[in-house]
Parts: structure tokens; C-alpha cells; sequence
């Protein structure tokens, strides 16, 4: 069993947040990711995803403080149900969906191989696969 899944949750701090310290922030207008800063799991997906998007995207713990207040459209239930990308213009989608515009915003090279994704077939299997893993997160 892998160990993040061993491990009780916590409360996000800073050394837990995917954003590196001294990493220029992106611009005020770029979408935002919202993810689960109390699990290791989350924050460690939240980390790599921030690593393709080169810091294009800005990455917000939905446990913090204020931040729900931020996105009317958004509660908790749902954000602990699948990571979330509300867009600039404030389109908001989450899970598979959610990574792979995340992917399309922040990195141009990767984001021509995602249309895969939208391929009739290949999108229903990477949303189970992603609820999947979602739902298993905390075992």
C-alpha cells in the first residue's frame, strides 16, 4: 500500500502548498486551480501539474481561509469530489477535464497532444479513471 495513503490528513501549510518559495507568481488574470491542500496525495498531484504548467496557473487550497468565498459556484462538497480549474471568463470544470485545460493553458507543447482527451471513447475512460482514483484518495 502506498504510504501517502497511510497518512491522517492535515492541515495545508506553506511548505505543503505545490508552489515553490521565490517562484514568480502567475499573472492576476490566470486560471486557478483548486485542490485538496489537506491531502498528500492532492498536494503532490497539484506539485507535478504545476511543473508542466510552468507557474502559468495560480494553485489555491480550497481549505484556506476565503477561498470558496472567492468562487460562488463552487462549494465544498464539490471541490473535495475532483480537483477544479475555473477559467478566467469563469467557466469552471473539474477532474480529468479540469487537468487537461489546465495542461492546454500552461503548456502549448503538451496541450496540442491533449486533444485526445475530447476523442468520443477516451473521455468517458479518463473521467472513471479520475473518480475512480478520487474516491480512493483518502483510503
Amino acid at each position: 500500500m502506498p504510504a501517502w495513503r497511510n497518512k491522517p490528513a492535515r492541515a495545508a501549510t506553506p511548505a505543503s502548498r505545490p508552489h515553490p518559495a521565490g517562484a514568480k507568481p502567475p499573472p492576476s488574470d490566470a486560471p486557478v486551480v483548486l485542490y485538496d491542500g489537506r491531502c498528500d496525495f492532492c498536494i503532490a498531484q497539484a506539485r507535478r501539474l504545476r511543473t508542466i504548467v510552468r507557474g502559468a496557473l495560480l494553485f489555491r487550497s480550497f481549505h484556506d481561509e476565503g477561498v470558496l468565498a472567492d468562487y460562488p459556484g463552487l462549494n465544498k462538497e464539490a471541490c473535495m469530489k475532483e480537483i477544479k480549474l475555473v477559467e478566467p471568463g469563469g467557466r469552471i470544470c473539474g477532474g480529468a477535464e479540469a487537468v487537461v485545460r489546465a495542461i492546454r493553458y500552461g503548456n502549448p507543447i503538451l496541450g496540442v497532444f491533449v486533444w485526445v482527451y475530447y476523442v468520443p471513447g477516451v473521455r468517458y475512460a479518463a473521467d472513471r479513471i479520475y473518480a475512480q482514483v478520487a474516491r480512493s484518495r483518502h483510503r
